[in-house]
């Protein structure tokens, strides 16, 4: 029974973000296999752009072929308009791509990603909804469109030279 595993039902905010000072555009190297994470969505994610997007669409398809490439499939990319509008804080089981926010200190970071998140006892973790507030300087930066797509799939920052979840 989905409620019965359930130790408790916490719904919170999770920032992760990409420094502006680093220079990753060398880091596109994906190597899940040398890390794990313990959130996943129950189904794939709708890509949700919202017209106020600073990632391109090229960036956005290029990043997404990469991921599935590692087993993360998205439903299908959308794109705002009268009948889809963007929310905040999300929509659940999509992944939004928004422009700049009161969530993004430009001076630190090109883009930020946040989760709502279910927790269960087993330690698990189910992305319910997912918001990428990008920088205005975004648009052409592929490792960072790459980057936060890996926080919308669940993965934190790690030490792996080369790797795209590097921060540094």
């Amino acid at each position: 029974n989905y409620e019965a595993n359930m130790f408790f039902l916490l719904t919170f905010l999770t920032v992760f973000s990409t420094n502006v000072k680093a220079d990753t555009s060398n880091m596109t190297k994906i190597n899940i296999e040398m890390y794990k994470t313990n959130r996943h969505w129950k189904t794939p994610p709708t890509v949700l752009v919202c017209n106020s997007s600073n990632f391109s669409k090229e960036n956005i398809n290029m990043a997404l072929k990469e991921w599935a490439k590692k087993g993360h499939l998205v439903k299908k990319i959308e794109y705002e308009n009268s009948d889809n509008k963007c929310t905040f804080p999300g929509k659940k089981g999509y992944i939004q791509i928004i422009g700049q926010g009161k969530h993004l200190n430009t001076y630190d970071h090109y883009a930020i990603t946040s989760h709502r998140v279910r927790h269960y006892k087993n330690g698990k973790e189910e992305i319910i909804f997912t918001n990428i507030e990008t920088a205005k300087d975004t648009y052409n930066r592929y490792s960072t469109t790459l980057h936060e797509f890996g926080h919308a799939f669940g993965y934190y920052h790690n030490h792996i030279q080369g790797d795209v979840m590097n921060r540094k």
